[in-house]
């Protein structure tokens, strides 16, 4: 239910706008991609597949009855199965899901028992598949424990502290801290185990990288200082010419589908603020500036400042008045917004200027969701992707879906509606926000909230949304 419940509910507001695009509608040989995700959550599915769909890509995805439904790990051994039966020119496989069972699963040490299994697997897919390219994706496990792992949430602070200290340690040059008082010793060892499981797991993996099998790392939930940026540096040290380091989880396939094909592009990246290029945000195991390089060049994109093309980093709500009038200019290009002035939100202040018509007609791609990475990474993804857009009903289709999609998750529902409708559904039915996804008489009223919640402003994206649109520059 949980990725079927917001697949419907996006797909109301889609139907509600009625599109009327502009294009040549030529027909378009498509490349198969087959894509097992690091979850069943739309950001790693449907956000895919409607990229895909702008640069004429087939994205095949497994039945959602396959995939992990929150806390239930999915079925890797359908999910295999499931592999063996597609022919496609690419694969995009994450170990978190085909070998852990989805990414909260992965969080667990118990998730990892069966990876010899996994292997297994793993070189028999290689090895029937040496005409297609592989592009094999782990996810580093986040600084805090699983919340569902009763043992270690009990000592969440105490853990994360302790795994914090140890990384900064390291980083200075300084003695290694004690042991947390109070935290039994075999729940260190098993918080710090999930760490170097994943160690051995990706030096496993680098061990089958070649020109045609890639390697991506990437890092959940971080900070300056975190056990999984130790991981990280030691990986770095041996990676080879097929394997990347990404700071970032949720963007990491939309990345990798604008990687294939993807020639290189010239960006303008425009901060609202640049002393916060420096800045470590929440989550974050690199600086801002660090963590834009790296999307950029994985993506093929060189930074510019003489480039047509501007993505705006909205870095901090004090720059309110300055990105105002930043999207209000004239511009000849591609304009994105990468809106990081919040964590888990887009800015509310930002609503009013960016439901203009000009303006929403002026922005190519809009992003403000969960984390820095997850937002610049989305923008980036999409503005290399903009450069493949093929003219099709198909892909305007994709690209106008893909705008009011951000637009929806991103600005109303996450900046306007996400904590009150929380507080309503708490307050009336005494349910949290997980009740939803395995009771289908909460799902149904939290249902039902949201359309009432989100009504308005699916009236103002509708008003824009009617007519012709301009899609891409």
């Amino acid at each position: 239910m949980w990725g079927d419940g917001m697949k419907k509910w996006i797909g109301v507001l889609l139907i509600s706008c009625i599109l009327f695009l502009s294009t040549g509608c030529q027909t378009q040989q498509t490349t198969a991609i087959g894509l097992v995700p690091l979850d069943s959550r739309p950001c790693n599915t449907q956000y895919a597949v409607l990229l895909g769909e702008m640069a004429g890509y087939e994205v095949l995805i497994p039945e959602y009855g396959l995939l992990d439904a929150f806390t239930i790990a999915s079925d890797t051994d359908a999910l295999w199965q499931w592999l063996d039966k597609q022919q496609c020119e690419h694969y995009i496989l994450f170990t978190n899901q085909l070998l852990n069972g989805g990414l909260i699963n992965s969080r667990s040490l118990t998730q990892y028992q069966d990876m010899d299994t996994f292997f297994t697997n793993l070189e028999r897919f290689i090895a029937g598949h040496t005409d297609s390219t592989i592009t094999i994706l782990s996810v580093l496990p986040r600084l805090l424990p699983s919340q569902y792992d009763t043992a270690l949430w009990q000592y969440q602070k105490e853990l994360a502290a302790y795994g914090s200290s140890i990384d900064q340690a390291l980083q200075q040059n300084q003695p290694l801290p004690s042991r947390p008082d109070g935290v039994p010793e075999e729940l260190v060892d098993q918080y710090l185990a999930l760490y170097q499981t994943n160690y051995e797991l990706i030096q496993r993996l680098m061990s089958y990288t070649d020109a045609h099998v890639s390697l991506v790392i990437g890092q959940d939930d971080a900070q300056q200082y975190c056990p999984s940026n130790i991981v990280y540096r030691a990986i770095g040290e041996q990676a080879g010419e097929h394997v990347t380091l990404l700071h970032g989880a949720d963007e990491l396939t939309m990345l990798t589908l604008a990687r294939y094909a993807a020639e290189p592009v010239a960006l303008n990246i425009v901060y609202s603020d640049e002393t916060f290029t420096d800045a470590y945000y929440p989550y974050e195991g690199a600086d801002l500036a660090s963590i834009i390089a790296e999307k950029a060049a994985y993506a093929n994109i060189t930074v510019d400042s003489h480039a047509q093309d501007t993505v705006i980093i909205y870095t901090d709500s004090a720059s309110l008045e300055r990105t105002t009038a930043l999207l209000e200019a004239a511009y000849d290009g591609y304009l994105g917004v990468a809106d990081i002035a919040y964590t888990n939100k887009g800015d509310v202040a930002l609503t009013d200027v960016l439901l203009t018509n000009d303006v929403f007609q002026t922005v190519t791609c809009y992003s403000g969701w969960n984390t820095a990475s997850n937002t610049i990474g989305t923008v980036l993804a999409h503005y290399q992707i903009s450069k493949q857009y093929v003219d099709t009903k198909d892909a305007a289709k994709a690209a106008l879906a893909f705008k009011l999609t951000r637009y929806s998750e991103d600005q109303i529902y996450q900046g306007h509606i996400s904590n009150n409708l929380r507080g309503q559904l708490s307050q009336a039915k005494q349910m949290d926000y997980t009740t939803a996804f395995v009771d289908a008489a909460a799902y149904e009223v939290a249902t039902n909230t949201l359309t009432k919640a989100f009504a308005p402003y699916g009236e103002k994206l509708k008003a824009l949304a009617v007519g012709e649109q301009q899609i891409l520059p």
